[in-house]
């Protein structure tokens, strides 16, 4: 049983990184590229979790 499925915690992640980069736009660390990229590979991997969970739990939303 999937508590959180991937899609949906892909897809939230996603949002609250457009919503945070809004507000902060003029505030970012000089580092921020490095978060983007670390957060860049975590959201490919949760594309790719979704899938793999669509394929082996086809009824889940």
């Amino acid at each position: 049983m999937i508590l959180v499925p991937p899609a949906r915690l892909n897809r939230n992640l996603r949002k609250l990184l457009l919503v945070y980069l809004y507000y902060q736009n003029d505030d970012l660390p000089e580092d921020f590229n490095d978060y983007l990229k670390d957060l860049y590979h975590l959201m490919d991997f949760l594309d790719k979790l979704a899938i793999a969970s669509k394929e082996l739990h086809p009824n889940d939303t």
